[in-house]
């Protein structure tokens, strides 16, 4: 058996943290994430890839890695249940104390776990906590997404604040008390899990660091296949958290979180065209909808950052913000 892979003795004492790695299909992109876990210099893991029905050689690639590593456990799916349903047969089969997980194509920091692990044993379990998060893409373009939480949970929200993704840390048995994921969430999964955390009066804190790097060339969010189908699918969303928001925050509140989804999903639409190249499709995008005001604030932002952050001794651009995912969901704006 390989030693590196071996939990060592000097960490069996310190709780043990599980990794939830939920992949379908991504059997080329699946062993980056899985060797930035298994290289942790915090050993004491729980590793757990939950396959959603893949039909490529992920089964293959998981035993090879779990036959040297005795922290790996893997379990499959049936039938293709989504990511929700994905990150649940974790959390409900998970071993350790902590619950984190990493998408299958991102990667941490060596010291991810050992940083959260030793920051969530001074805390009770309502504390959720999280990082920043970098992204670099094909142009040199480094984004960092810097949270600056210590709160209510529930304040962070009203601010359109949300966690990166794979930078996030929880209590399992807080996640399990309230349930896990909603499993009727096809799309905005890790925003779902705040607002039910949020009105269940957790906490959250931030560690000021960026200790999870972004495995996609996406600057402001991962889009999940394609974007049009994504923003169906987040209607749906929408209708299924309309209870538990109104009952909440009221109905002002929601109306706003409405629409300022929807604009987000506008930004990406037209980012995307965009990127593509697709200047007609873009300018029917800025044209057809309500969002020009967010869509031109977003593009002038972008660039003004661009332009007070260039390096001119790398020749790379840095763009940092504070704001997650819904930048424009603030109440009062």
């Amino acid at each position: 058996m390989n030693q590196n892979y071996i939990t060592k003795s000097d960490n069996k004492e310190k709780p043990l943290v599980t990794v939830c790695i939920a992949t379908c299909n991504r059997s080329n992109v699946i062993e980056v994430a899985l060797k930035s876990v298994i290289g942790q210099k915090y050993g004491h893991l729980d590793v757990v890839i939950v396959d959603d029905f893949s039909n490529d050689e992920t089964k293959e690639l998981i035993e090879k890695y779990s036959g040297k590593d005795n922290r790996i456990r893997y379990f499959r799916h049936d039938r293709n249940e989504g990511l929700a349903a994905a990150r649940n047969t974790a959390i409900f089969n998970a071993k350790g104390k902590y619950f984190t997980f990493i998408d299958d194509d991102d990667q941490w920091d060596p010291q991810f776990v050992e940083s959260f692990a030793d920051l969530a044993e001074r805390y009770e379990e309502r504390w959720c906590f999280c990082c920043g998060q970098r992204f670099i893409n094909k142009k040199g373009l480094t984004t960092y997404i810097i949270p600056e939480m210590d709160g209510n949970l529930i304040d962070y929200i009203r601010k359109g604040y949300t966690p990166p993704t794979s930078a996030q840390f929880y209590s399992t048995s807080m996640l399990r008390k309230v349930g896990g994921y909603d499993e009727r969430i096809k799309s905005g999964v890790d925003h779902d899990l705040w607002l039910t955390l949020a009105f269940n009066n957790c906490y959250i804190k931030s560690i000021n660091g960026c200790l999870s790097f972004f495995g996609s060339d996406v600057a402001y969010g991962r889009i999940t296949g394609d974007i049009t189908k994504r923003r169906g699918e987040i209607e749906l969303s929408l209708d299924i958290w309309k209870e538990k928001i109104v009952k909440h925050e009221g109905n002002e509140f929601y109306s706003h979180f409405v629409k300022s989804y929807r604009a987000y999903l506008d930004v990406m639409l037209f980012t995307e065209a965009l990127k593509k190249r697709n200047l007609l499709s873009a300018l029917k995008i800025f044209i057809r909808n309500d969002s020009k005001k967010y869509i031109i604030s977003y593009v002038a932002n972008l660039f003004l950052g661009q332009l007070k952050r260039y390096i001119k001794s790398s020749g790379k651009l840095e763009v940092k913000l504070n704001s997650y995912l819904l930048p424009y969901v603030a109440k009062n704006q």
